[in-house]
């Protein structure tokens, strides 16, 4: 389970992003300035913003969004949908960021530009998680690192089925409709590292479980409401 972004760069200098089975298309123009639109699309252009104040500027671009999470469960949905936009530009344009700072311009995305009061441990999930392993993070030395799970435990996810009333949540129920209402729906690529060789048309995806760090994976054990 997981968030997939797939896109390509512009010369254009715009940003256009569709979400199968939304109709519309929400095109902006890179110069014009980015600014909240009280939608999904907050997430994404949040993110080429934040990346451009911090000096890794991407241009235009096309992006194009699925996913198969449950809606309101408290998956860390907009947090899955920054990472996949960051991974995804970090795919289509020539910058490098470490992975945590990647997980700060995602956060910094969320508080400043979409108006949501979260933290780091989300997206440090979405890039560090990997199989069976556990992740420590240490908020003061901003360090991160991975501890293997005990083999002779078990950890047992349940979902209580009382809704995550988020705009994590709200943004979820658009892309995972989206994506069952699409007859051809994308495969998730598990293994995207950053940076990689920028394909034509590359995709950046945050499965649900998956291996080493720096990826955007978004483990349902690292998660919380």
């Amino acid at each position: 389970m997981g968030v997939t972004a797939t896109g390509r760069r512009r010369d254009d200098g715009k940003i256009v992003l569709t979400c199968e089975g939304i109709g519309g298309v929400v095109a902006v123009h890179r110069n014009a300035g980015l600014k909240p639109r009280d939608s999904w699309e907050d997430y994404p252009l949040g993110v080429a913003e934040m990346l451009a104040r911090a000096g890794a500027t991407p241009g235009g671009f096309d992006a194009d969004f699925s996913a198969n999470l449950p809606p309101g469960a408290g998956l860390s949905s907009s947090a899955a949908l920054a990472v996949a936009t960051a991974v995804l530009l970090a795919r289509l344009f020539p910058f490098e960021i470490p992975p945590l700072e990647l997980a700060k311009v995602c956060r910094r995305a969320e508080n400043e530009f979409v108006g949501v009061s979260c933290g780091l441990p989300d997206q440090v999930s979405l890039i560090f998680g990997k199989k069976d392993h556990v992740i420590h993070l240490d908020c003061r030395a901003e360090t991160v690192g991975l501890i293997p799970f005990p083999k002779d435990l078990g950890l047992l996810t349940v979902h209580s089925g009382v809704k995550h009333g988020s705009a994590a949540a709200n943004t979820l129920s658009l892309l995972s409709t989206s994506r069952k209402s699409t007859a051809s729906r994308k495969k998730s690529l598990p293994n995207t590292t950053l940076p990689p060789d920028t394909p034509e048309k590359p995709s950046a995806a945050s499965p649900a479980m998956a291996p080493s760090p720096p990826r955007a994976e978004a483990p349902e054990s690292a998660r919380k409401e």
